[in-house]
């Protein structure tokens, strides 16, 4: 995960902690966490945020998991969705090519399927 969104995401969560006049230690034992570890996300010193984090910060401080990440306006999320679209890809590939000869048959048939439905 890159360094400027989980220092983008630590400013965040900072902001509405403070804005909520919470402490670090009543968001730290809301989530059952320790006070270290909150300061560690507000500084962007956590490697990985992952969703679920992001959506238990932001029930408890009152927010849209969107006001932590500011993705709904920016060009990194949009840059994320489309790397994330291409490793789905890649890996759906590679599933294909372990498939045998009529099971590939078979899902081509499928997405044939799929795709006149969806055209409906």
């Amino acid at each position: 995960m890159p360094k400027e969104f989980c220092e983008r995401v630590g400013r965040n969560i900072k902001k509405y902690r403070t804005l909520s006049d919470m402490t670090l230690k009543e968001l730290a034992d809301k989530l059952e966490l320790t006070e270290s570890t909150i300061q560690k996300y507000e500084a962007g010193n956590i490697k990985t945020v992952n969703a679920e984090m992001l959506n238990q910060i932001a029930d408890i401080l009152n927010v849209a998991p969107e006001k932590l990440t500011e993705w709904e306006s920016r060009a990194d999320y949009r840059a994320y969705r489309k790397e994330k679209q291409g490793e789905d890809e890649a890996q759906l590939i590679k599933m294909y090519s372990q498939l045998t000869t009529g099971h590939k048959r078979a899902v081509r048939c499928l997405i044939k399927e799929l795709l006149a439905c969806q055209e409906k």
